[in-house]
């Protein structure tokens, strides 16, 4: 990770606040919008280097699973990437921080469509829906970044990376997930879990 990534300010929430019920393990589909409201009245924007290994902070991660028809748009990431932990991993989701530019009213708004345009290239219309809150404390890593789920629909499949020399994405049938599960990143092995439960119905919405 280089040093402009340590330094960038992040959005956060103390985890005391978060979990103020207990925490949980893997995705949570239930009550989203009780953490919402938490999420968004109660964070803060801390440099990622004070946050990155101090779990009493959650960072706030969109991760946005994009779907057509019965077809997943599945990343890996290349040796281009600066996450070096992922290289040659495969992602079912993509997403990433928050940053203080995106503050203000629409604060999630604004942080998912800028991290979408960054990651991927699609022309279309697409509607979303948070279908859950992806806790994972199995690594360091992984247990200070909170990941907002999103199940995206598109008019359509053409979509691609927006930066083929750190990703390539193609599309998998939803059947045949599980030839890259063991290649996953942690995250994406949840989401294919639960996808494979058949979609529980959640209290999200598309829009």
């Amino acid at each position: 990770m280089n040093l402009d990534a340590l330094q960038e300010k992040v959005m956060v929430v103390e985890s005391s606040k978060l979990f103020f019920k207990g925490s949980w393990e893997g995705l949570r589909d239930s009550n989203l919008d009780e953490y919402l409201a938490i999420i968004t009245s109660q964070y803060s924007f801390l440099e990622r280097s004070l946050v990155e290994y101090d779990d009493s902070f959650q960072q706030i991660i969109p991760y946005l699973v994009f779907r057509h028809q019965d077809s997943y748009f599945v990343i890996q990431k290349l040796k281009g990437s600066s996450e070096t932990r992922l290289h040659h991993r495969y992602m079912i989701g993509v997403g990433g921080h928050i940053n203080e530019d995106d503050d203000g009213p629409a604060v999630l708004e604004h942080g998912i469509k800028r991290e979408w345009e960054e990651e991927v290239y699609y022309q279309g219309t697409y509607r979303k829906k948070l279908i859950g809150l992806l806790n994972d404390s199995s690594t360091p890593v992984s247990s200070v970044h909170l990941g907002l789920v999103y199940l995206v629909e598109g008019e359509h499949d053409k979509i691609s990376s927006a930066e083929p020399e750190k990703m390539r994405g193609f599309f998998v049938h939803k059947d045949n997930l599980r030839k890259y599960y063991e290649g996953m990143d942690s995250w994406g092995q949840i989401v294919v879990r639960w996808l494979e439960q058949g979609e529980p119905v959640t209290n999200g919405v598309f829009c």
